[in-house]
């Protein structure tokens, strides 16, 4: 049980955190023993991660306002996050007139790294869409280039990222997304290195950008109907950095796909067995037990999706007999 506890760690900080922060992970996920799972399967498994889904589809949402700083009742749109890149890239402005930068070795590297998958399995395989990846790169290999040049050419790449991540191209997206980061570290290290920048412009120019990253994978992630989905966060977990409230989400997502399905499965999760069993076979039978069938499933399907039960049930005991 010991080793179990210590083997079982990392899940249940993820899970503890989760619940601190409003997701619901109904006892049969955190806890998996014969009481709980026999709970779920009278309340119905389906159902639970239907529930489940809906609340914490707005924990996401709620946790993307917070990152860039939308007010808690403001519409997640992509007209809001360009407001918010719009003020944050006022931070920009020490780059104007800065002059040419030349690029070091960490941006080098940075571009190498753009194309290593497909450059490493070039070498022994015929791996199709290289060149395009390549190309991406191709577009800002120069011996120096100017600060206006540069943030002009991380708008063009941001943008493409998301023309990419809408049509369904990951690599295409993920490429135009590193070359972006590529050339605003670049500018990054050049203005901490300027001993003529005030150290206060310096953090609110890495402030801003770190706000702006935020904007554009909250984007990228955006639905029709104005939900982030935490699953498309968590497809590009290892392939770009998330940080904070989004990383949360998106481990959550990782780790419980199934309780981050709106959009994928709808329902609220009472089922027509609730309502046939409840009004048909009451009617039919007045019987008091299906009667309270009736209310107890619905009742029961909330009770594990919330908090209490979550905490009270949910947390594994490594000492219990």
């Amino acid at each position: 049980k010991a080793t179990q506890k210590a083997l079982d760690a990392p899940k249940n900080a993820l899970i503890t955190d989760a619940r601190n922060a409003g997701y619901s992970v109904p006892p049969s996920y955190s806890n998996p023993n014969f009481i709980n799972k026999s709970l779920a399967k009278v309340a119905g498994e389906a159902d639970l991660a239907r529930i489940a889904s809906a609340k914490n589809q707005q924990v996401t949402n709620n946790l993307a306002r917070k990152s860039v700083g939308l007010a808690d009742d403001q519409p997640i749109t992509v007209a809001a996050l360009t407001e918010v890149r719009k003020q944050a890239g006022q931070a920009y402005k020490v780059l104007n007139g800065f002059g040419e930068i030349p690029p070091d070795r960490k941006f080098a590297k940075d571009l190498i790294d753009i194309t290593k998958n497909y450059t490493s399995a070039g070498r022994d395989f015929n791996v199709a869409g290289g060149d395009r990846i390549q190309n991406i790169v191709n577009q800002v290999r120069s011996d120096r280039f100017g600060s206006d040049a540069a943030l002009n050419m991380i708008k063009i790449a941001r943008n493409d990222a998301s023309a990419a991540f809408r049509a369904g191209d990951t690599d295409l997206g993920l490429a135009n997304q590193k070359l972006a980061n590529a050339i605003e570290g670049q500018l990054e290290r050049a203005v901490a290195q300027n001993t003529k920048v005030p150290r206060a412009a310096v953090a609110n120019f890495i402030n801003a950008r770190k706000v702006i990253a935020k904007t554009y994978s909250i984007e990228n992630a955006l639905d029709a109907t104005g939900n982030v989905s935490a699953r498309k966060l968590a497809s590009t977990l290892g392939k770009k950095p998330l940080t904070s409230e989004l990383k949360q989400a998106a481990q959550f997502s990782q780790a419980y796909p199934q309780l981050n399905n709106v959009g994928v499965h709808g329902g609220n999760g009472i089922t027509l067995f609730d309502s046939l069993v409840g009004i048909g076979g009451g009617v039919a039978t007045g019987s008091p037990a299906v009667a309270a069938l009736t209310l107890g499933r619905p009742a029961l399907k909330a009770g594990l999706n919330s908090n209490a039960a979550g905490k009270l049930f949910g947390t594994p005991s490594y000492n219990s007999a």
